[in-house]
């Protein structure tokens, strides 16, 4: 599981960089290390790691130098990538604001593979969770690879990844990106209140986990593309 922790410099189109990024991207940093402490309370059969990924913003470098430098003999079961998830169910966006949609995109895997993945996170959403779809919270998932994010280091090297996203359908996600208004008051007062961005993060923090626990009990019967070409 991770994120990255910089944020954009300055001079980053389109809005010119930012020196807290709470969107982009100190709430994905903050998911995975709740996600870490979360999973570090459990015994799982495969190995947990959590990476803070550096230089996102100049071209994913840090999560690449790390898929690069695996120990002889490891590999990837799978990946999972927050960036830019503030805003998602079950916030009711303020007037003037919204839809807040969750979009989780699959990559990495191929055949029934990617077929398992996807089948996961309907389970997961519809069935584990119940969450309600609704006009202002509809959640997506479909197979992308999109190398907008540390993910795509991953998925580049045949490893499973599943991306987490959900930027706000509003007109001031547009303004805010890689801009001094991406700060943390902007994004309390975007969800209507701290209770409210908090149970967004919840969302995502029991649907990763959700989504871990059905990766975690599957054996060699799933794999990413890099065991399967």
């Amino acid at each position: 599981v991770g994120g990255h922790f910089d944020v954009a410099y300055a001079l980053t189109p389109p809005g010119g960089g930012t020196s807290e990024g709470a969107n982009d991207d100190t709430s994905g940093s903050t998911v995975s290390m709740e996600m870490a402490q979360a999973l570090a309370s459990r015994e799982w059969d495969h190995t947990v790691v959590a990476g803070l990924w550096a230089c996102e913003e100049e071209g994913l470098l840090g999560s690449a130098a790390f898929v690069s430098h695996l120990p002889e003999g490891k590999s990837v079961k799978a990946y999972m990538n927050f960036d830019m998830v503030s805003l998602n169910y079950p916030i009711n966006p303020p007037p003037g604001y919204g839809p807040y949609d969750l979009s989780i995109a699959t990559a990495g895997a191929e055949g029934d593979n990617l077929t398992m993945m996807n089948e996961w996170i309907r389970q997961t959403i519809d069935d584990d969770m119940a969450f309600a779809h609704t006009s202002n919270n509809e959640i997506h998932w479909a197979s992308a690879e999109s190398c907008a994010s540390d993910h795509c280091s991953f998925f580049s090297s045949g490893y499973a990844t599943f991306n987490f996203f959900s930027a706000g359908g509003d007109a001031s996600f547009w303004q805010e990106w890689h801009s001094g208004t991406d700060n943390l008051d902007f994004m309390v007062a975007k969800a209507g209140g701290e209770e409210e961005l908090g149970d967004g993060f919840n969302t995502l923090v029991w649907t990763s986990f959700n989504l871990f626990v059905h990766v975690d009990n599957t054996g060699d019967e799933f794999q990413g593309r890099w065991f399967t070409s």
